[in-house]
């Protein structure tokens, strides 16, 4: 009984969070990606969708003021929460490079399980610290993602922005994110032609994909090292 009831317990305790929500769904595609063909449409989609997302992530932490004023510039004007957003640009971005069609299907689902909770405690407390402003803010703004009403112009994305703001902790972010999708390439290349360049001839082909897991792991390693002792800006 007494193993039983731990092994109740862990289960519970189990929830998914935007905390882990990506780290599954880096594992799902990986553990796709040798099974799901990728067409060079997927491919390009794929990387100019992680791009933006990056892009968002950037524009997003150097525009927020935290804890001192409720945003309304910029991508804070289009939607209420940018970063978030950024988030699941990248997330299906790396859904869609697994290529598994299912996992980009699934992903919205997972996403707004995974977010519920944070969206409704950061807007209660936002709507605790700015009463009327902020509730004028829902009223004009979407939450997520933007509609055209809430979209004008190029010039209103920059609003705001302030480079300052943005740590070294989000430039390393970035650049995990693209060594992710530098291995999960790796995989596919390996599923497509592994076997002729691992036992014929194609030496090009080794030393190009040798470089790529190389690159993906270290950047992933050192960079993780490097933000994890940035602490000159709060998140």
């Amino acid at each position: 009984m007494y193993g039983a009831d731990i092994v109740r317990r862990k289960s519970r305790s189990f929830r998914l969070n935007r905390s882990n929500l990506r780290d599954i769904v880096l594992l799902c595609a990986v553990l796709s990606s040798p099974l799901f063909p990728l067409t060079g449409y997927e491919l390009f989609f794929s990387l100019a969708l992680l791009g933006a997302g990056c892009l968002l992530h950037i524009v997003a932490k150097g525009q927020l003021i935290r804890n001192v004023t409720l945003c309304r510039k910029g991508l804070y004007g289009m939607v209420r929460h940018p970063y978030y957003l950024a988030n699941y640009v990248i997330d299906s971005a790396i859904c869609l490079l697994s290529g598994n069609i299912c996992l980009v299907a699934l992903y919205p689902f997972f996403f707004f399980w995974a977010y519920g909770p944070t969206f409704e405690k950061e807007e209660h407390y936002l709507a605790s610290e700015h009463g009327r402003l902020f509730h004028e803010h829902v009223n004009s703004t979407p939450q997520v993602f933007p509609h055209s009403g809430s979209v004008s112009g190029g010039r209103r994305f920059l609003e705001g922005f302030c480079r300052k703001r943005v740590s070294l902790k989000e430039w390393a972010r970035a650049a995990r994110f693209w060594a992710s999708a530098l291995f999960i390439m790796f995989v596919h290349e390996v599923r497509e032609d592994g076997l002729r360049v691992f036992y014929g001839t194609d030496t090009d082909g080794l030393v190009l994909l040798s470089m790529i897991a190389v690159l993906s792991v270290t950047s992933f390693l050192l960079l993780s090292k490097r933000s994890g002792a940035d602490n000159s800006v709060p998140e």
